[in-house]
């Protein structure tokens, strides 16, 4: 019952990327599988495709698109109320691992998944569930576990919060602001604000200053 309801509401699932063969095969199998209307679009804001963009699915191909260039993607469908999107077509396992906590992030496919798991898994998508490889999963629990070992000491002792610690531990790597955006899917204005943020409550006037003033263990 959950499953029809959730068809009924779903308007058309929208594939965000070039019209080549890999997504042009995975639409005529929606398509004859899953019996919704199924576009192929580069353009979030094609307008005259895309039809109550809060109905619909987004499946986002991240062939040759950079984390910044994803987080926006994701920003943007986050401030039009889209509910479901998949991530397909990627290569490297962060561009998933950084966006899981995305209320947004329902599910994901690497590169030229296999008809009947696509298919499987959309259906479990469309029926409310979550579709996301074992690896995936499992490397985000450890992720989980590692970052909660780290924030209570220095949350408490330095007010730092968790997204200004992740970007520390990436400071004392010497990554650069554009690296660090990648990393986190976030703006480099955003990172400059963040880096800002921690040189006042360091107390520090610089990079090398802040790398230097936590030892993490």
């Amino acid at each position: 019952m959950k499953e029809k309801k959730e068809k009924s509401m779903l308007e058309s699932i929208i594939i965000n990327g070039e019209d080549n063969i890999l997504n042009l095969s995975i639409k005529k199998a929606l398509e004859e599988n899953i019996k919704n209307n199924c576009i192929i679009t580069a353009n979030l804001e094609n307008k005259n495709e895309i039809k109550s963009i809060d109905r619909c699915i987004f499946m986002i191909d991240c062939t040759d698109i950079s984390f910044s260039e994803l987080n926006n993607k994701l920003q943007y469908l986050e401030i039009h109320k889209v509910k479901i999107v998949i991530i397909i077509n990627y290569t490297n396992q962060n561009m998933v691992l950084h966006n899981m906590n995305r209320k947004i992030i329902r599910g994901c496919f690497s590169k030229v998944p296999e008809p009947y798991y696509l298919l499987k898994g959309i259906h479990t998508i469309i029926s409310g569930g979550t579709w996301f490889p074992r690896e995936i999963l499992e490397k985000y629990l450890e992720k989980q576990r590692v970052s909660n070992k780290d924030w209570p000491e220095y949350n408490i002792d330095q007010k730092l919060t968790r997204r200004e610690i992740e970007i520390l531990k990436l400071v004392k790597t010497g990554a650069s602001n554009t690296r660090i955006a990648d990393e986190l899917c976030l703006s480099q204005h955003t990172i400059k604000t963040h880096m800002h943020n921690l040189f006042r409550k360091l107390n520090v006037s610089n990079r090398v200053q802040a790398a230097n003033s936590i030892s993490f263990t």
